[in-house]
C-alpha cells in the first residue's frame, strides 16, 4: 500500500474510501483492526511525507537567500578593493601634481601656467581622494559586512533545516519499515486451491 503511494500519491483518496467501506458494522473485529490499524500508517504517512516536501522546499529557499547574501558580501568587498586602488591611483597623481609644482615654481615666469593647470588637477584628485571614496569605502565596506553577518544568520536556519530533514526521512523509513512488518505479519497464506492454481 505505501509502495504504491510512494508511485502515485493520487491513490491515497481511492485506499481511504476502501478503508471506509470496510470499517462497517458487518465487518469482523480482526479485521477491523488491521483495516484501522493501516489506516493509522497511511494517515502517518501521508504527515510526514508533507511534511518532508513543505521542509525541503523551505531548506531550498534558505539556501537560495543565503547563497544570495554571500554573493552580495562578495560583490561589495570587490567593490570596495576597486574604489581602494582608484583612491591609491588619485593619490599618486597629487603627488606627480607635488613634484610638478615644485620644479616649475623655479621658472615662474615662463611656467605660470602649467602651475595653474597643475593646481586644478591637484585640486581634483584631492577632492576624488577624500571625499568621494572615503565615502563610497565605508558605504560598501558596512554593506558587505551587513551581507556577510546575514549570510551567517542564514546559517542557522540552514542548519537546523538539514537536520529536520534527516529526522524526516529516518522517519519515513521507519514507518516503512514497520508497515512492511505489519503487511508480512498480517498476510493470509494462499489456500490450498489457490496453490494448486
Amino acid at each position: 500500500m505505501l509502495g504504491l503511494l510512494e508511485r502515485n500519491s493520487s491513490i491515497y483518496f481511492n485506499i481511504k474510501a476502501l478503508f471506509n467501506k470496510l470499517q462497517n458494522p458487518s465487518t469482523r473485529e480482526t479485521t477491523f483492526l488491521l483495516v484501522t490499524q493501516a489506516e493509522t500508517y497511511l494517515e502517518q504517512y501521508v504527515n510526514q511525507s508533507q511534511l518532508l516536501t513543505r521542509t525541503d522546499e523551505l531548506l531550498n529557499s534558505q539556501l537560495s537567500v543565503q547563497q544570495h547574501h554571500f554573493t552580495q558580501a562578495a560583490h561589495c568587498n570587490t567593490e570596495v578593493t576597486r574604489v581602494k586602488a582608484t583612491s591609491s591611483d588619485a593619490l599618486n597623481q597629487i603627488m606627480v601634481c607635488e613634484d610638478n609644482i615644485n620644479k616649475w615654481q623655479s621658472e615662474i615666469k615662463e611656467l605660470e601656467e602649467k602651475i595653474r593647470q597643475e593646481e586644478a588637477k591637484k585640486e581634483h584628485f584631492t577632492a576624488l581622494a577624500v571625499e568621494v571614496h572615503r565615502a563610497k569605502i565605508d558605504e560598501l565596506a558596512h554593506e558587505g559586512i551587513q551581507h556577510y553577518s546575514d549570510g551567517l544568520a542564514v546559517q542557522r536556519q540552514v542548519e537546523r533545516l538539514a537536520n529536520d530533514k534527516e529526522v524526516l526521512q529516518r522517519k519515513l523509513v521507519s514507518i516503512l519499515n514497520q508497515y512492511y512488518q505489519f503487511k508480512a505479519a498480517n498476510q493470509k497464506p494462499p489456500s490450498s486451491s489457490q496453490q494448486r492454481s
